[in-house]
């Protein structure tokens, strides 16, 4: 259930650093085989040394995914048409919307090289690979879970780094930032896909709480409270718009220039037959930092 609805709660819980806790699936379970690449998502769970309930959470969760496929088809980065909507919305929309809270346009200004246009392209590539990753492998022979709990180990490494805090000595990669960067890909791509985009998919109410509850799972594996969470679109709005307001007062428009600069000189450029569909689901503003004429 979410409960971060005010801006006192996400003040709390931005004194938290983002690790696996006992409320999250990532606290709970551990892994008791070293080598995991060879395994798929199913002798993956076999693997995982966590309570009956967990492993039986993790087949359910796989089996309700399979609904999503006609929409996680439509997710293919090297192909930026209109076609393949999800791949235009999650790097037009998603991830440069996660520079404007200032924890995480901090932390990404902080670690120099990714404010350079070199090290973003080679980091979209990262990113994009391991997202394709999940989004297509999460079937029971996919290699979705796997590629979670890897990126999970990687978060938890950085985030223990004590040079990515701010000046008040609180840590950059926090829960209250975490929990941003998730609604930014689960609940901004359904406020756009909902602005009149014309898809070739329909997202009906169903599918979009199917959406949201995807993330919400990844985001059990990625160590953010539950109650950072949100599986509805009402939720989601509020948790929103909570962070956002406790963010406010210390957003550093400098760093989101940058980081903007940056993003647009690494990124595939959409066609001019797909700019209006991105300034309509990414909003004027967001459109314009990218520089979409």
């Amino acid at each position: 259930m979410m409960s971060w609805q005010t801006a006192q709660a996400v003040r709390d819980a931005r004194l938290y650093m983002a690790v696996p806790s006992p409320r999250s699936l990532a606290g709970r379970l551990t892994l008791s085989v070293q080598h995991i690449d060879d395994l798929n998502n199913t002798q993956f769970i076999e693997c995982l040394s966590g309570s009956e309930g967990d492993a039986a959470y993790l087949r359910e969760s796989l089996a309700r995914f399979a609904d999503l496929r006609p929409l996680l088809a439509h997710f293919d980065i090297g192909r930026l048409t209109g076609e393949h909507f999800l791949s235009l919305s999650l790097l037009y929309h998603s991830l440069p919307s996660t520079f404007l809270h200032s924890d995480i346009a901090a932390l990404l200004v902080a670690v120099s090289p990714l404010a350079s246009a070199a090290s973003w392209a080679h980091r979209l590539n990262r990113t994009t690979a391991t997202l394709r990753r999940i989004l297509s492998g999460l079937g029971p022979h996919g290699t979705g879970l796997i590629a979670l709990w890897q990126l999970s180990q990687q978060h938890l490494a950085f985030r223990q780094d004590d040079r990515h805090r701010d000046r008040s000595g609180c840590f950059l990669m926090n829960q209250a930032s975490l929990a941003y960067a998730l609604l930014a890909f689960s609940y901004l791509p359904v406020v756009g896909w909902r602005s009149g985009f014309d898809l070739p998919w329909l997202l009906g109410d169903a599918q979009a709480e199917d959406w949201l509850k995807l993330w919400t799972f990844i985001g059990d594996f990625m160590g953010i409270d539950p109650a950072g969470q949100a599986s509805t679109c009402r939720d989601a709005e509020l948790l929103l718009t909570a962070l956002r307001a406790e963010d406010a007062p210390r957003r550093v428009h400098p760093h989101v220039t940058v980081l903007m600069d940056a993003f647009r000189k690494a990124c595939i450029e959409p066609s001019s037959l797909e700019v209006p569909q991105v300034r309509q689901f990414t909003g004027e503003a967001l459109a314009t930092l990218l520089g979409l004429g």
